[in-house]
């Protein structure tokens, strides 16, 4: 199946985080070699075939991210103090918690 998803808001959202492209890989469940190809596929113009598999795994792990930007107000000031692997541990405990 073909999703466009906008990677450079994407990408954008990552950066506002303060997470690597690692870390996003990770929340969507793919290596961050095929999180970058989906970046750079977008940024080139081309069409990116993403698999429903994947679809659902973004959509939910973003629909988290936000409920999380708003609930939460995250990244608080002590999440911008942590190591990379510790932010992204408080942040997928607290995707958790979204009802």
């Amino acid at each position: 199946m073909t999703k466009t998803f906008d990677f450079d808001k994407i990408e954008q959202l990552r950066e506002r985080l303060d997470l690597r492209q690692q870390d996003m890989a990770d929340l969507f469940g793919v290596s961050r070699v095929q999180y970058n190809k989906w970046v750079n596929h977008f940024r080139a113009g081309e069409t990116i075939r993403i698999r429903d598999v994947n679809l659902k795994r973004i959509r939910d792990s973003l629909d988290a991210v936000v409920w999380v930007l708003r609930t939460h107000g995250w990244p608080t000031q002590a999440a911008e103090q942590l190591e990379p692997t510790a932010k992204l541990r408080e942040l997928k405990w607290l995707m958790s918690q979204q009802p």
